[in-house]
């Protein structure tokens, strides 16, 4: 169900990257940010982490004959590792508040998915279940606030300056013989962001 809905919602982002009328590059100090899309106040936007790592073992063991003379060594490699998938996401609305010559302001909300893809290989053990709990621990949802200052070099060109809240919830449930725990954790921050923003 997760890779299904990943899909459509992969698939409904690039089919409207065509249809945007301003793209905004954002860097900020504490966020994650890449490439926004807006059309008609709609923002949207999908990001991507991998990570993986692998580690390689080599072990050799020699052998003897009955009169303790060598006969030779034999080798063994194994490898272990963990590849780790991350989509973000990210569907928004942007409200004008006022203007005045050159300057524009704004408030912003939008929410967003980190949806994990975790994959083990550990020598052929069964790692489903642990792929699972991987993936459940780092499973989150989040929403943003902002108030926004754009100030226009011309029609097509902007810089602007976003300050806000940003939310992270996340509910985990642990199933543990029979016995039922779950875990509710909200994290709250406030952040800044400077922007570079083209219009069509």
């Amino acid at each position: 169900m997760k890779s299904i809905s990943v899909l459509i919602i992969a698939i409904t982002i690039v089919t409207r990257l065509t249809a945007w009328d301003t793209f905004s590059i954002g860097y900020g100090a504490n966020q994650f940010q890449s490439a926004t899309f807006m059309n008609n106040n709609i923002l949207y936007g999908l990001d991507f982490i991998h990570i993986s790592t692998k580690l390689t073992n080599e072990t050799s063991e020699s052998f003897y004959d009955y009169y303790g003379n060598y006969m030779g060594e034999e080798y063994q490699k194994s490898e272990n590792g963990i590849s780790v998938n991350v989509f973000m996401p990210r569907l928004g609305y942007r409200s004008p508040l006022g203007s005045k010559d050159k300057i524009n302001t704004y408030w912003q909300v939008q929410g967003y998915l980190i949806i994990p893809f975790v994959s083990l290989d550990f020598e052929g053990a069964a790692t489903g279940d642990i792929e699972s709990d991987i993936e459940d621990a780092i499973d989150l949802l989040g929403a943003k606030g902002s108030y926004i200052v754009e100030y226009m070099f011309n029609d097509q060109f902007s810089l602007s300056a976003d300050v806000g809240l940003n939310w992270i919830i996340h509910n985990l449930k642990i199933d543990n013989s029979g016995a039922e725990s779950e875990i509710k954790t909200m994290i709250g921050t406030s952040y800044t962001q400077i922007a570079l923003n083209f219009k069509m």
